[in-house]
């Protein structure tokens, strides 16, 4: 169950190829490629003129913002936080429900153990399990 917290697999549209980080204000260039902005504005101040994933030379080296993209990130995130918080909710509301019923278990084993020595006197263990049997079989 604690698997299905795992962290979701990021959609790849959404990761800039340099980093391999989801990128936050992304740019494409001149050859349809779409890179976080801080990322291939490094890439160019090392001298290279050529796009990363296409090894293309770039006829323009200007950037264009992206404007659609940061808005679906957004939203998946957000949509896969809500998920998350959903499932976590969820197993803390099961593990309450479960430790509940051990709860009331240890208590009924408590009351049942009690009445037991109360009616048949048995003070070991051993006498306590026998008398246990003989009262399921008188109560089935």
């Amino acid at each position: 169950m604690i698997k299905e917290l795992d962290e979701p697999e990021v959609p790849s549209v959404f990761i800039c190829p340099i980093s391999l980080e989801p990128m936050q204000d992304p740019v494409t260039l001149c050859t349809g490629q779409t890179y976080e902005r801080s990322n291939i504005l490094k890439w160019f101040n090392l001298g290279h003129f050529t796009c990363p994933t296409t090894m293309q030379e770039l006829w323009d080296d200007s950037v264009t913002p992206n404007k659609t993209l940061p808005q679906l990130i957004h939203t998946w995130f957000a949509q896969k936080y809500l998920q998350m918080k959903k499932k976590s909710q969820d197993l803390i509301r099961n593990a309450s429900e479960a430790l509940d019923r051990m709860t009331v278990m240890v208590d009924l084993q408590g009351v049942t153990r009690g009445v037991l020595v109360g009616r048949c006197g048995c003070r070991s263990c051993g006498e306590t399990a026998s008398c246990f049997f003989k009262l399921v079989v008188i109560l089935c």
